[in-house]
């Protein structure tokens, strides 16, 4: 009976990795990565860092622009030079009023940079 439940746990962790549920991915820490596509219909970017630079699925980055924060991404595809990451709408913020663009969110930008939290 145990054994069976510790294999179901199992099971059901690499499901929820699989469908991006999972645990956060460690990523190394001194991580810097710049955005190299960005597809604003489907909310997600294309990193320049991947599998070669330690990426893990499921890790997480700040993109910010001239030290301006614009959103958390979590990786969701790791490739060997690159990464899609999907933006997390509850972490970005709207453009201020009196904006031309006041009350849509920001979206990052090609060049953009992306970090580890924490450095």
């Amino acid at each position: 009976m145990a054994a069976t439940k510790i294999r179901l746990t199992k099971k059901v962790e690499q499901l929820q990795i699989a469908l991006g549920q999972g645990k956060t991915g460690i990523m190394p820490k001194n991580l810097i990565a710049q955005v190299s596509q960005v597809d604003s219909r489907f909310d997600f970017v294309v990193l320049n860092k991947g599998l070669v630079d330690k990426v893990t699925l499921n890790g997480e980055l700040l993109i910010h622009s001239n030290n301006k924060f614009i959103c958390k991404v979590r990786v969701t595809k790791v490739l060997k030079n690159s990464c899609v990451c999907d933006i997390m709408p509850t972490t970005r913020p709207k453009f201020p009023e009196g904006h031309v663009k006041a009350g849509e969110f920001l979206m990052p930008v090609i060049g953009d940079e992306a970090v580890v939290p924490g450095i």
